[in-house]
């Protein structure tokens, strides 16, 4: 059976040292996917440490490399992680969507992809994949038709000029119920479905 790995859409994700610590835990491999354009090191949501510069110079290289188009993906190092072995940071281009996309080609049947993003979980779902948001929504394919749908509705009113209710506050009663979600998911017997 294949190993379950952690598949991180860490742009702006507010549960990453809560992916690591469970990655650790279970001993699931674990990768983040970040666009080249975010500012990584010391970035305490990130896990770099800026004590340590040869840590931020090889992150910050690696993020002016995938920058300047030079192929920077599946860069490793310790980065401050909690659980380096396991772990790595792969930086995709500076497009919208790049890191979802990014993730996506690396996304497999037996993998949880992390992500608050509508669009990447149904992508996910769609190889197989589970997915679960950071507030611990564990994402399914019956429901993604009118998740979808109403992302779909409140961008057109956006673009019309109508004022939408965006997101709530992050609590520490979301990142309870993610750590509670993640651990159950990394728990359970997952027997990955190919694609259809």
């Amino acid at each position: 059976m294949p190993t379950c790995r952690l598949l991180v859409d860490a742009d702006a994700c507010p549960v990453r040292r809560e992916a690591e610590r469970a990655a650790e835990r279970f001993s699931c491999p674990l990768i983040l996917f970040a666009n080249s354009s975010q500012k990584l090191a010391g970035d305490p949501m990130c896990g770099l440490d800026s004590r340590r510069p040869h840590v931020a110079r090889t992150i910050q290289s690696a993020s002016r490399a995938a920058g300047a188009g030079e192929k920077a993906e599946g860069t490793h190092d310790d980065r401050g992680l909690d659980n380096p072995r396991h772990s790595r940071m792969v930086f995709a281009g500076d497009g919208p969507d790049a890191t979802d996309f990014r993730l996506f080609e690396e996304c497999r049947s037996a993998d949880l992809v992390i992500t608050d993003d509508l669009g990447l979980a149904a992508l996910a779902l769609s190889k197989g994949a589970r997915a679960l948001s950071s507030r611990g929504r564990v994402y399914r394919n019956e429901e993604m038709p009118a998740l979808l749908a109403g992302r779909h509705g409140a961008r057109k009113a956006r673009r019309a000029g109508r004022r939408t209710r965006g997101p709530s506050p992050f609590t520490d009663a979301d990142r309870r119920r993610f750590v509670q979600a993640l651990d159950a998911l990394l728990s359970s017997p997952f027997h990955p479905k190919e694609p259809e």
